[in-house]
């Protein structure tokens, strides 16, 4: 048993006294009105307990959350300048990585538009060849069909920031190819609940629409009808 516990209060003493009540409960059967009391007599015993108990710990409590709450203001005071150094060491750090995925990028960029120009090159020579050669039908189809472009990645080696990751997200950039995938079956269409195709209905303004049309909403757009419901 922990030693400042024992100085609040005995532990042992109040399991033992919880024990007897349990005893008493357990072996009186309730059939008459001096069962029935005796019964509720018990409850009370053990209601009166409780309330005695958190009285009596009442103050201990109130002064351990204290000094919690002291504690923890001066942890969160003493750990922030740490924390602001390692956020601004994270920053610099996060913004480099950055800047050399950009040159990555620039550089194959840079090495592709070499390659297609040597790609070029080499298909214009051909051709020529072929139409010295009076081979005109093959150099005007190796005019008509560029060669591949081989596409070669710079190997830079970008060191990777500790707590940095990758996140994927969406972004529509044609809505009516997005809708197409969706109507012809490309994409599969998610199930939406009643929360989610309300807030797609805000989304696209089809309540402003069913206002101007009203129940010949459907007849602009499939799969949508125009509803109406009563306010005050």
């Amino acid at each position: 048993m922990n030693e400042e516990n024992e100085e609040l209060v005995n532990e042992t003493e109040q399991e033992q006294h919880a024990l007897v009540l349990k005893q008493q409960v357990g072996a009186l059967v309730v059939c008459d009105k001096e069962s029935f009391a005796r019964m509720e007599s018990i409850e009370k015993t053990a209601k009166d307990n409780i309330k005695a108990l958190k009285t009596h710990l009442d103050v201990a409590i109130k002064e351990a959350h204290a000094k919690h709450k002291k504690l923890t203001s001066l942890l969160n005071r003493i750990t922030a300048p740490f924390a602001t150094v390692a956020q601004d060491a994270r920053s610099k750090c996060s913004e480099w990585a950055r800047k050399e995925r950009e040159r990555a990028k620039a550089l194959q960029r840079e090495q592709e538009a070499v390659l297609a120009k040597v790609a070029e090159e080499e298909r214009l020579r051909q051709a020529e060849a072929l139409e010295k050669a009076g081979n005109s039908e093959m150099a005007e189809a190796v005019l008509e069909s560029p060669m591949p472009v081989p596409i070669a990645f710079p190997k830079i080696e970008v060191p990777k920031v500790k707590g940095e990751r990758v996140i994927w997200y969406a972004e529509i950039v044609d809505l009516k190819k997005m809708f197409a995938a969706y109507g012809s079956g490309k994409t599969p269409i998610p199930e939406l609940d009643a929360k989610q195709k309300a807030q797609l209905v805000a989304v696209l303004g089809l309540n402003g629409i069913a206002t101007g049309l009203k129940s010949n909403l459907s007849i602009m757009l499939d799969g949508v009808e125009g509803r109406k419901r009563y306010s005050k």
